[in-house]
Formats: structure tokens, C-alpha cells, sequence
């Protein structure tokens, strides 16, 4: 298996650098996670000491679900502002972003 193959697929440690985790954090929300059914780990072509994180069917369907209601809970939020204060936000959102880059 080759590592294009595996697209989809994380190291734990491409998760906790990208998440606020720390690697025993993370290794506790895998397993429960895991145990859930919502990822499988699999083996690393790269590395045989690790393993791989991988949505199933059944976490991906949930991701699904959970980012259509958060859509729509921050669409129902977001009616406040009109056109033109969506655009300033956004407009304000960008110069703060860039200071941090």
C-alpha cells in the first residue's frame, strides 16, 4: 500500500500538531473514537511503529451531519448582519488572520 492510496489518512501525529491536543490527549480521544466506530487505524506503509487514522462509514456520515447543522446554526446567526456588514466582517476577519501568519 502505498501512501497516495491512503488518501483520507492521518498520523496521530499530523492530528495533535494541527488540533489543540497534546499526544497522550489525543490517544485518548482515538480510542474512544475508535471503540465508537467513527475512525479504524490502520497500518503506516512508512512507518510499521505506527498506525494510521481513518474515517469509516459510520464517522463520515456523522461528520456529514454535524458540519450541516453547524452550517446551519451559523446561517441562522449570521441573518443579523446584512450584505454589507457580512462584508466588512469578513473584510476585518482577513487583516486579523493575516497579523498571524
Amino acid at each position: 500500500i502505498h501512501r497516495e492510496s491512503l488518501s483520507g489518512c492521518l498520523s496521530p501525529t499530523e492530528i495533535y500538531n494541527s488540533m489543540l491536543f497534546s499526544s497522550g490527549g489525543l490517544t485518548k480521544v482515538l480510542n474512544r473514537v475508535t471503540k465508537a466506530g467513527l475512525v479504524e487505524r490502520i497500518d503506516n506503509p512508512e512507518d510499521k511503529r505506527s498506525k494510521l487514522v481513518k474515517l469509516t462509514d459510520t464517522g463520515r456520515i456523522l461528520i456529514v451531519k454535524v458540519m450541516q447543522e453547524l452550517h446551519s446554526s451559523e446561517q441562522k446567526k449570521m441573518a443579523v448582519l446584512s450584505d454589507l456588514e457580512k462584508q466588512q466582517l469578513n473584510s476585518l476577519l482577513v487583516k486579523f488572520i493575516s497579523a498571524w501568519e
